[in-house]
């Protein structure tokens, strides 16, 4: 047996299918990784020497450091280091459930078990021969889209009698007399290519947006942050100095979430009083993890979990000078 770790094409299937392969355990192909804390505080949060070696030789590969974001590649780490991408996928989902780093998984894979099979040509003659059947299916089914796309009138065709014909493999369906090839009026549909339609423009409500994010950032942030986060600020300022926003907040899902939506930091400022006030959010005491001092940090309720999976109505909130 050998092992070999694809993603699986649809050819794979057939292998699958036929036995000669046997799917293992997924991974992750591709990631994105951001530490939050720094090698050192990591590798002491690992009760195992074996967990330590293993994330010290990955972070190594990669370059990652704190704050900066770097790209975990299975195949090429593997042939670098010869780390098993199957413990590294656990591994670092761990570390990330503990806040010390942020994983970002994009590409998936599989495990195969290669069957001695596979070496007779017999099977793989077999394993041709339905995979040509099968597009040779594909390829008739396709052609019979198509042929229903480009029916016209004048044809003495009836959609609704293709499709019947179609599905039941006969040839004698009646014509409905109400599609635009076969009814009695003959009328056009009324659609004018110049003719735009104007509709209201789809307005983002930063209430779901802050919850969306508070969800994911999870007692990580103060309500500061979570606005610049929300509304794609690049910079921020401590003490009057300014400097870029931090690396953590930047590589989020939810950065610039509002951006060009017309939706202004007073609003989103409302809406955090309003899921606070209303005990869909809390502020609880965070301690800096660079600097000595606490901040407080924004923290979802099971009130907020509800609302945001529309269970409960949301709390009332200032917005654009109005309620909503």
């Amino acid at each position: 047996m050998q092992h070999v770790s694809a993603g699986l094409p649809k050819t794979g299937a057939a292998f699958e299918e036929a036995g000669l392969v046997q799917r293992g355990a997924d991974f992750t192909l591709e990631a994105t990784i951001l530490l939050n804390q720094s090698l050192e505080t990591i590798l002491a949060d690992l009760a195992n020497e074996s967990e330590r070696e293993t994330v010290s030789l990955l972070f190594n590969a990669i370059g990652a450091k704190l704050d900066k974001q770097a790209t975990y590649h299975a195949a090429r780490v593997y042939r670098e280091t010869r780390l098993d991408p199957r413990v590294i996928d656990p591994m670092l989902t761990r570390l990330a459930e503990r806040d010390l780093l942020l994983y970002r998984p994009y590409s998936r894979g599989v495990t195969l078990r290669i069957g001695v099979e596979l070496s007779d040509l017999i099977h793989l003659k077999a394993i041709e021969q339905r995979f040509d059947a099968r597009y040779e299916r594909f390829e008739e089914r396709l052609q019979k889209m198509q042929a229903y796309i480009q029916l016209q009138r004048g044809q003495n065709r009836c959609r609704s009698a293709y499709l019947v014909n179609y599905l039941t493999g006969d040839t004698t369906a009646t014509p409905c007399g109400k599609c635009n090839l076969c009814s009695p009026t003959n009328e056009n549909l009324p659609w004018r290519s110049d003719l735009l339609v104007a509709v209201e423009p789809l307005r983002i409500d930063p209430r779901l947006a802050v919850l969306g994010a508070v969800k994911d950032h999870n007692n990580a942030f103060g309500r500061g942050t979570f606005v610049k986060m929300l509304l794609g600020t690049p910079l921020t300022s401590y003490q009057g100095n300014v400097k870029p926003f931090s690396a953590k907040a930047r590589s989020s899902d939810h950065f610039g979430e509002l951006e060009g939506t017309g939706v202004k930091a007073d609003d989103v400022e409302h809406a955090l009083d309003a899921l606070i006030n209303s005990g869909y959010l809390q502020l609880l005491e965070h301690s800096f993890r660079d600097r000595d001092g606490t901040y407080k940090a924004v923290t979802i309720t099971q009130q907020g979990r509800d609302a945001l999976a529309g269970g409960i109505d949301l709390p009332a909130s200032q917005i654009g000078g109005g309620r909503a």
